[in-house]
């Protein structure tokens, strides 16, 4: 006789309760489920539930028998809904598997009253679709944290690709105070993240021991949170905040419309986070179109300012060297006259070289420099140009902070700065200098230079002209408007960029940026002389020396010819580049030294030069401007070897730099 199998219990389970209207779930040691029945399937909405987790279907792991506990259960579709589910175990064939059979409370209700109104309220709010997501998160955490009468409400945002939740907004209603700023980060708490990122809602009865949520324990405790509602916030299916309600006083079981509630809420966050990207968005294009503008601006007034510089420049030339001339044969009275002359052209003088700083062309000794030490070394001199009432402080926030730069250019522009705060201090007060350095994004860093006063500020009106140049609100003679606007010029022919921020009442601060040198190298304070490169020997001045000097404006060839003629020298002039390269060549051996100007019609001096080095390489030269580095920045030559003469020069001047480097010439 043939032996009868034993029958299986779930089996036998499963098919007593195939018919019962209740939901029912068989679930294996592992937590997965095994089979399940028609109710269970209608509830959950999927056609095959097998392989599902009870923890994803009832928000708990159920691994004890239990009898009518309520659970938040979740379909596979996201819906949730409440049920009593009573647990019993059993035994598969000496593996321990359990039944869960499940009595709904609800059907899917409507959302409740109070609740649909507070949505509504919250939606239709002018403040809430204004573009400012702070503004949005606050009247969220107000309203819907007072709707669910939770302990706290709070709005978190996704930053660092998704690493880190910050806290955007929390409200407390026991104390009806706000707060910002607190970070959870995925690697601290990684199942959170993980629940967070798999669901729309994320009800917990016990928040302290839910595997979900258990890693906040410690939070929870503190705060006497025992049950939370996490709403999550998405745009476009990606999750980028959540909205948070933590329930004090003994655990809370959340309704379905609570959840349902939570979930749309969430959803009125992400328009508000959508609304606030888009006119961020619209912000940054109008900045950067105003930026553009006032940049096309100051480049124009710049390249006048740099054009007007170098023919002042030329006229100051002959002023101050025919005064020179003139003393020499004046009498005491007249020699006096000359000095008030040559006094006047060197303040015009100054002026055109600050000028050629708006137009970002003064010529660039740039070397590698600790900018903290060239802050430290200038304090004296900053201490010197403040009144004793405003206190002066100087915080490093990096050892060293190198740049590649013209240390007496910056020097200028932290002493314009200085000044500027000075002028905005009425009595007391306290200008803060700091420096450090910032990252900017996979393309080397920044050295950030910020000067700070807490003087009367600067109106928004006056603010957007600063950098403009002759732009002053100070009284008629008491600023030229150039200062900033020289800082702005510097900084950018730096390869840097200078920002002002202020408040009226409580002061401005300027930060200036210029790109980090990583690999710092000791560099003399000036650069090499070219008389250095050209080696040593030298011809003897005894004997006559022939020079070729090359000039377009009339009047200062006439004076230099007639300063060197009457210093000893043999001259040979030419009008132009391309006259004095024809007369080179016709003897190259002929001319002991070049006197060049750069900019000249035909060709102009630094072109011909290169011609004439090609034919004698160790040839000197001179190179006279009233422009300033971007006329020399394409020149095909060492820096050291050549040597610049700016204008205006005086005839005294030119004579000793050409002696000088004739002194140490190599003999030809």
């Amino acid at each position: 006789m043939q032996a009868i199998p034993p029958l299986d219990p779930i089996l036998v389970l499963h098919e007593f309760l195939t018919d019962s209207p209740h939901p029912v779930l068989v679930v294996g040691h592992s937590g997965l489920v095994r089979t399940s029945n028609e109710a269970a399937r209608q509830a959950f909405e999927s056609n095959d539930l097998a392989g599902c987790t009870i923890e994803s279907l009832c928000n708990a792991q159920l691994n004890a028998q239990q009898e009518g506990v309520a659970l938040q259960c979740t379909s596979t579709t996201g819906r949730h809904f409440l049920a009593l589910v009573t647990t019993l175990a059993v035994n598969s064939g000496g593996e321990p598997a359990f039944l869960h059979m499940l009595r709904c409370t609800e059907g899917s209700p409507r959302i409740d009253g109070n609740l649909e109104a507070c949505l509504i309220e919250v939606a239709r709010s002018p403040t809430f679709v204004a573009g400012d997501f702070q503004v949005a998160a606050q009247l969220l955490t107000r309203a819907a944290g007072r709707a669910l009468g939770v302990a706290s409400c709070s709005v978190w945002l996704l930053e660092d690709e998704g690493a880190t939740l910050r806290c955007a907004q929390q409200y407390e209603l026991s104390t009806d105070t706000d707060s910002r700023g607190a970070t959870l980060t995925a690697a601290e708490y990684p199942a959170y993240f993980r629940a967070l990122e798999s669901g729309r809602a994320l009800p917990t009865f016990d928040a302290r021991n839910d595997p979900r949520t258990s890693e906040l324990s410690e939070y929870l405790e503190t705060h006497g949170v025992e049950s939370i509602l996490d709403a999550v916030i998405r745009v476009s299916g990606r999750m980028v905040g959540v909205v948070c309600y933590e329930h004090q006083g003994g655990q809370r079981m959340w309704s379905n419309d609570e959840v349902t509630f939570a979930a749309e809420m969430a959803d009125q966050a992400a328009h508000a986070y959508l609304l606030a990207e888009k006119r961020s968005t619209q912000e940054e294009r109008d900045r950067l179109s105003e930026e553009l503008q006032r940049s096309q601006k100051l480049e124009a007034v710049g390249r006048l300012a740099g054009g007007v510089a170098h023919d002042f420049n030329n006229l100051l030339s002959v002023i101050l060297g025919y005064a020179d001339l003139g003393k020499i044969s004046a009498n005491s009275e007249t020699a006096d006259c000359l000095d008030e002359i040559r006094s006047a052209t060197q303040r015009a003088a100054k002026l055109t070289s600050q000028l050629l700083s708006v137009g970002r062309q003064q010529v660039l000794h740039a070397v590698d420099i600790d900018l903290n030490e060239l802050v430290r070394g200038a304090l004296d001199m900053l201490g010197r140009v403040l009144p004793e009432g405003i206190e002066l402080s100087f915080q490093a926030g990096a050892p060293v902070a190198t740049v590649h730069a013209d240390a007496g250019q910056l020097e200028q522009v932290l002493l314009n700065l200085c000044i500027n705060g000075r002028d905005a201090i009425e009595g007391r007060g306290r200008i803060a200098i700091r420096t450090w350095i910032e990252e900017r994004g996979g393309d080397g860093s920044w050295v950030k230079l910020e000067v700070s006063d807490d003087g009367s500020g600067i109106p928004q009106g006056v603010l957007d002209h600063i950098f403009e140049p002759f732009f002053t609100t100070k009284a008629a003679g008491e600023g030229s408007g150039l200062g900033l606007s020289m800082v702005y010029g510097i900084v950018n022919q730096h390869g840097g960029d200078v920002t002002a921020n202020s408040e009226l009442g409580v002061g401005s601060t300027f930060r200036v940026r210029l790109p980090l040198v990583t690999s710092y190298q000791a560099n003399p304070a000036t650069p090499p002389r070219p008389s250095q490169a050209n080696g040593s020997g030298g011809l003897h001045l005894d004997t006559p020396c022939r020079l070729l000097l090359a000039e377009d404006s009339t009047e200062i060839r006439v004076l230099n010819h007639t300063a060197l003629v009457a210093a000893g020298f043999e001259v040979e002039v030419a009008e132009d580049g391309a006259k004095a390269l024809h007369r080179f060549k016709s003897d190259p051996r002929a001319f002991d030294l070049v006197v060049l100007d750069v900019i000249m019609p035909e060709l102009n001096g630094p072109d011909a030069l290169v011609v004439m080095r090609s034919l004698r390489p160790e040839l000197p030269a001179i190179f006279t401007t009233g422009y300033g580095s971007e006329a020399l920045s394409d020149l095909a030559l060492e820096q050291d070897s050549y040597q610049v003469l700016h204008k205006p020069h005086t005839p005294r001047e030119l004579v000793a730099l050409v002696r000088r480097l004739l002194s140490t010439a190599p003999s030809s």
